[in-house]
């Protein structure tokens, strides 16, 4: 099983260091690394998803105060994500 990691993380912020243009560059991005993901057989880690999902709980300076950078407690949803999605990824190949 091949890994494949997006390193491209975006977390909406006021800053004014994440402009839309970026965002958009960044999804597009994010959807070729995902399409090479799947025409490789690789593990897609998604990380945005995954930053998405946590960001209305605290203010986005929390999980990454540039609004591109990882805090803590924006390593640690990554990492957990990245946990996740590799085990569930080497239970489902065990099956």
């Amino acid at each position: 099983m091949g890994l494949l990691f997006i390193g491209a993380k975006a977390v909406k912020t006021t800053s004014g260091v994440v402009t839309a243009q970026w965002v958009e560059e960044i999804k597009q991005r994010q959807q070729i690394v995902q399409q090479l993901a799947d025409e490789f057989a690789a593990c897609f880690v998604p990380f945005q998803a995954a930053l998405d999902y946590v960001l209305p709980s605290a203010s986005a300076a929390y999980w990454a105060t540039d609004g591109v950078h990882p805090t803590l407690a924006g390593h640690r949803v990554l990492a957990e994500c990245w946990y996740a999605t590799v085990t569930d990824k080497k239970l489902a190949q065990n099956l």
